[in-house]
């Protein structure tokens, strides 16, 4: 296996796998350190190689997009302390007209990261040079940015046109959403059964959304808040977790699956958590404990063994419970 310096170095002489495998690669303070003391040239290896992550994992990679996030997740992304490195790269890159190169510096002067300034009008040529050139990341965001308005007048038929020609996962996600935004609910259902078929789980949530509240039909919504679940959405566990506690014939499995899908939609970003995760559960608590205080005013009465799923859930396991309004607590104080 590789270290950190190792992998640097066979990177400058490329004698070793652009792509070393996760276990390679040990997530410690030391590896930090290594990284802020590498020498110019093996910083401009380790930048080279961030380039070549990205790059790839803006090309669809699987395997790209899991070292991205792993990365970022041990805290090696461009580094605050030097934005040189990175700056080299792109002009390098830039000069040759590298799509890569042109959609991620788009990227980085559109939401004014890595250290340059922000610049939409900048941004919307340097995606539209890099979709030209064939970057499907760069033709999914063109496409968001015309559908949302981000810096440029809302164009559906073009942000629909830019979706088609990228044609990977993300893209039929974002048709989906054109669709709505025109009103076509079925070609929009289509598009997001697509994107999940093909690994996007926000497809399948959103799929799902449409089935229940437009064709009211949550037996069959829940089958696909089910295939986003499996595949990591946390707002496609949240809806199959409510779905299951609303069910008046809920099982005694059931309510247990709900509990594990409400415990891995806190995985989900803060700003998510609270509006959602955090409001429904302060409601059923509430509800819950309205209710065993009307049940106590009269004679004494206990609770039914046969409530609501979630005064159920509550009564089984209410340690673990409170350990997700805990977690709600933690990730509050933690944003502020």
């Amino acid at each position: 296996m590789c270290s950190l310096r190792s992998t640097l170095i066979c990177l400058l002489i490329g004698g070793c796998s652009a792509f070393p495998l996760s276990a390679d690669w040990k997530e410690s303070s030391e590896q930090w350190t290594v990284q802020r003391s590498l020498d110019p040239a093996e910083k401009e290896a380790w930048y080279a190689y961030l380039w070549e992550v990205h790059a790839a994992a803006d090309d669809g990679s699987h395997i790209a997009k899991q070292e991205l996030r792993r990365l970022e997740r041990g805290g090696f992304g461009w580094g605050p302390y030097d934005f040189h490195s990175p700056h080299k790269i792109m002009k390098r890159a830039l000069e040759n007209g590298d799509a890569h190169a042109l959609s991620r510096y788009g990227s980085a002067v559109e939401l004014g990261l890595y250290g340059f300034e922000k610049d939409l009008d900048l941004a919307l040529e340097l995606q539209e040079k890099a979709a030209a050139g064939g970057n499907l990341y760069s033709m999914n965001r063109l496409a968001l940015r015309y559908l949302r308005g981000i810096g440029v007048g809302v164009d559906l038929e073009k942000a629909l046109e830019y979706a088609e020609r990228a044609g990977d996962a993300r893209s039929h996600v974002l048709r989906g959403h054109i669709y709505r935004a025109m009103g076509d609910q079925e070609k929009a259902l289509q598009a997001f059964e697509e994107g999940g078929e093909k690994g996007d789980a926000d497809g399948f949530f959103m799929a799902g959304g449409i089935i229940r509240y437009v064709q009211k039909n949550p037996e069959r919504a829940a089958g696909y808040f089910r295939k986003g679940a499996e595949q990591g959405d946390y707002r496609a566990h949240f809806a199959l977790a409510t779905y299951l506690l609303s069910k008046a014939d809920v099982t005694e499995e059931e309510i247990d699956q709900s509990l594990v899908h409400l415990e891995a939609a806190t995985r989900a970003p803060r700003g998510w958590i609270e509006p959602n995760l955090g409001k429904y559960l302060r409601a059923q608590k509430q509800r819950l404990e309205q209710n065993k205080q009307s049940l106590d005013a009269k004679s004494g009465n206990r609770m039914k063994p046969d409530t609501s799923p979630f005064e159920r859930l509550h009564a089984r396991d209410s340690a673990r419970i409170e350990k997700l309004f805990q977690r709600i607590e933690a990730d509050l104080k933690t944003e502020k």
